[in-house]
């Protein structure tokens, strides 16, 4: 995934993120990078809440270059993403960010839906069902 070239694009440690307008999603590319632990991660969601705003939003993340997520940091996002996530789709082409997916369902059932994809445009279908 790729932003447009007018999209605003924020970047942390961690990810690069913009919004698009064309789908109306907030897309998320990990970046190969440190271990992500809440304060890694604080700087991920204040990016997010700026680019959704103060409605949910539905999230396109793209994990294919994820690194470890702490055991803090899942339950971190687990109280953090309710507050403004309306669906995430989780994309991914490599086996680690297949498994931190699976590990993403598995050990908490999420207050919203989720679903795990390899190709972006079924991904965006998917998230445009959840956007009202």
């Amino acid at each position: 995934m790729k932003p447009p070239p007018d999209a605003q694009v924020l970047e942390s440690s961690t990810t690069i993120m913009w919004y698009d307008d064309e789908s109306g999603v907030v897309c998320v590319v990990s970046k190969k990078g440190p271990v992500r632990t809440p304060e890694t991660l604080k700087k991920t969601l204040e990016g997010l809440k700026k680019l959704g705003g103060d409605d949910k939003t539905c999230l396109l993340m793209d994990i294919t270059n994820i690194s470890e997520v702490t055991r803090e940091g899942r339950e971190y996002l687990a109280r953090e993403f309710p507050k403004f996530v309306k669906a995430i789709a989780l994309l991914s082409e490599s086996v680690f960010g297949k498994m931190v997916a699976n590990l993403f369902f598995t050990i908490k059932k999420q207050p919203y839906p989720t679903k795990r994809f390899t190709d972006e445009q079924a991904a965006i279908k998917w998230l445009k069902q959840h956007q009202s």
